[in-house]
């Protein structure tokens, strides 16, 4: 007995330093993402971290043509629009993220992915939003 209360001592300790990552992703259709042409990411208001500098970033790893909405060089007619919501929980020592791809020309959801997970666990931006990206872009493989 006294074995098995160390056993779930130990578990809850291993859950608890190094928490929980659930990323969620869906797509209206299997190749919604195959061909995305020029990306804008729009700046979500009361984000003073600038995820959108890491999202297209990865969206430049990865071949695509993105940039930031209002960058002085914003191409005039962009094939598809991204839209993100941060939300920071301090107290809840945690993080959620919602990432939404649009077509730019019928505004149709093409993609969608949310992040959630501990602080304990990564407070590197790069990594949560590559994380996310992997799995978004993983259904079109």
């Amino acid at each position: 007995m006294q074995q098995r209360k160390h056993i779930l001592l130990i578990i809850l300790l291993v859950t608890l330093v190094t928490g929980c990552t659930n990323i969620t992703s869906y797509h209206t259709r299997t190749d919604a993402l195959s061909n995305l042409g020029t990306i804008i990411v729009m700046h979500t208001d009361g984000d003073n971290q600038h995820l959108e500098t890491q999202i297209i970033s990865n969206f430049q790893q990865r071949g695509f043509n993105a940039v930031a909405d209002g960058e002085t060089i914003t191409p005039p007619d962009p094939d598809t629009l991204v839209y993100y919501v941060p939300y920071w929980m301090e107290e809840a020592h945690g993080h959620m993220l919602h990432l939404h791809v649009h077509d730019a020309h019928t505004h149709q959801l093409l993609a969608s992915a949310t992040s959630s997970q501990s602080f304990l666990q990564s407070r590197n931006l790069k990594k949560i939003v590559q994380r996310m990206l992997d799995e978004l872009f993983s259904h079109d493989n």
